[in-house]
C-alpha cells in the first residue's frame, strides 16, 4: 500500500520529550534554560524579554508563531510595532530564530549518541520500511535532525572535523555539496553530493537545520548531521565553498507564509503534491493542522481533490479526537483516529521493529 506518514511536531515530542512544541517555545526562550554559546544567548534572550515587556499586553498573549508573524508583517509592510521600529524588530526576528535554532540544537546534543540512537530506535525502523520502497515516503514539517540521527547508525561518531559520511536521506531537492569543516574549524571542505534512489524519501516542507543556502548561486549544501548549522548561517559565519558569498539558513520558520520562499523548496512541495496524490493510506503523526496554516490545509486539499486511490487516514496524536474536526474537513469519512498514546507507540505497535544491521 503507498503510504505517507506526514510528521508535524509532535511527533519529535513522542520520540524525545525535550523536544518543544508550538505553545512551548516562547515561555522556554523567555524563561530560565541555558544554551550554547551562553554569552551571545544571554545578550539575545536579555533583548527579546525587554522587547518582549514593552509590547502590549494582547501581544504578549501571543504564542511564538503568531508572535514571529506578527514581526514578519510589520517588517514586510515597512511599519512599526508599537514603539520599536523596523531596525528593532530585524533584531528582534534575528533573536527569536537564533534562539530557536539554538534550543532544538541543545535537545539534539544535549545527551550522548548512544541515548540519541536508543529514542530514535523506532523511527529507524520507520525508515529501514522506506529504503529502497518507492510506496513509502516520509513528509514533515521540521526541520530538527531526529530523521538523520535515526537513518544511520555509522553517522553517530562522525565529527565535523572528519570527512562527511553518505547521506542517508533522499531529500527530495538538489543538493551540490556536502559540507564539513576542516581542521581549523574556519574554512569549509565540499565535496559532490550524489543521490542514491535507495535511500529514504523525507520531503521536509520548511526545510532543515542542516541545509546551508547560497543566494548568488541559488544552490543548496548539506552539512551532515550539524544541528547548529542554521544558528551559524543566521550568523553568518560560513561562506560558500563555490562562490565566496555568505550562506543562508533554508528553513521556513514559524510564523511566516508556509509555501515556499526560497525557490529550491518548490520543488520538495511539489514532489509532496505528488506523493500525497498517489498515496492510499495517509498517516499524520503530531500535526495539529492548525486552522490559519493555510498553506499546508491548501497543499493537502488539492492534493486529496486530485487524488482517486486514498483509502485511508490515520491520525495519531493525544489530541486525535479535538483535531478530528479539522482533519474531516477535508478528509470527510475516511479519517480514523489510532488510539494508542502517540507516535512512538503507533511505532511499537504498527511497524516491525528490525535490529541494526
Amino acid at each position: 500500500m503507498r503510504t505517507v506518514y506526514f510528521l508535524g511536531a509532535g511527533a519529535s515530542k513522542a520520540i524525545d520529550s525535550t523536544f518543544p512544541l508550538a505553545s512551548e517555545l516562547l515561555p522556554r526562550i523567555l524563561g530560565p534554560w541555558e544554551g550554547r554559546d551562553p554569552d551571545r544567548l544571554g545578550l539575545v534572550r536579555d533583548y527579546l524579554r525587554k522587547f518582549h515587556r514593552e509590547l502590549p499586553e494582547s501581544v504578549r498573549r501571543l504564542d511564538f508563531e503568531s508572535l514571529l508573524g506578527l514581526v514578519e508583517a510589520a517588517l514586510w509592510a515597512d511599519r512599526p510595532l508599537a514603539s520599536h521600529s523596523c531596525a528593532d524588530l530585524e533584531e528582534v526576528r534575528k533573536g527569536l530564530l537564533y534562539s530557536l535554532f539554538i534550543m532544538l540544537a541543545q535537545a539534539e546534543t544535549g545527551v550522548p549518541d548512544d541515548m540519541v540512537f536508543e529514542k530514535t530506535e523506532p523511527l529507524a525502523s520507520l525508515i529501514r520500511q522506506c529504503e529502497g520502497n518507492p510506496d513509502a515516503t516520509i513528509i514533515t514539517t521540521n526541520y530538527d535532525l531526529l530523521i538523520e540521527y535515526a537513518a544511520s547508525e555509522h553517522m553517530s561518531n562522525w565529527v565535523p572535523t572528519e570527512p562527511l559520511p553518505e547521506n542517508p536521506i533522499n531529500y527530495g531537492l538538489g543538493i551540490r555539496y556536502g559540507v564539513g569543516l576542516s581542521s581549523s574549524w574556519e574554512a569549509l571542505n565540499c565535496k559532490p553530493y550524489t543521490p542514491d534512489e535507495k535511500q529514504c524519501v523525507c520531503l521536509k516542507l520548511h526545510g532543515s537545520v542542516n541545509w546551508l543556502y547560497c543566494p548568488q548561486c541559488s544552490e543548496t549544501d548539506w552539512m551532515g548531521i550539524r544541528p547548529l548549522g542554521a544558528a551559524e548561517a543566521l550568523a553568518e559565519l560560513w561562506k560558500c565553498c563555490k562562490c565566496g558569498n555568505k550562506y543562508q539558513q533554508l528553513i521556513v520558520p514559524p510564523g511566516i507564509g508556509k509555501s515556499p520562499v526560497y525557490p529550491v523548496l518548490k520543488g520538495v512541495w511539489n514532489h509532496a503534491s505528488n506523493r500525497l496524490e498517489q498515496a492510499e493510506c495517509i498517516v499524520f503523526a503530531g500535526f495539529s493542522l492548525r486552522q490559519d496554516d493555510m498553506d499546508i490545509r491548501n497543499l493537502l486539499l488539492l492534493a486529496n481533490t486530485n487524488s482517486q486511490s486514498l483509502r485511508e487516514v490515520i491520525l495519531v496524536d493525544p489530541a486525535a479526537d479535538d483535531l478530528l474536526p479539522r482533519y474531516k474537513g477535508i478528509y470527510g469519512s475516511l479519517v480514523q483516529i489510532y488510539r494508542g498514546r502517540d507516535w512512538k507507540t503507533y511505532l511499537d505497535e504498527c511497524i516491525p521493529i528490525r535490529p541494526r544491521s
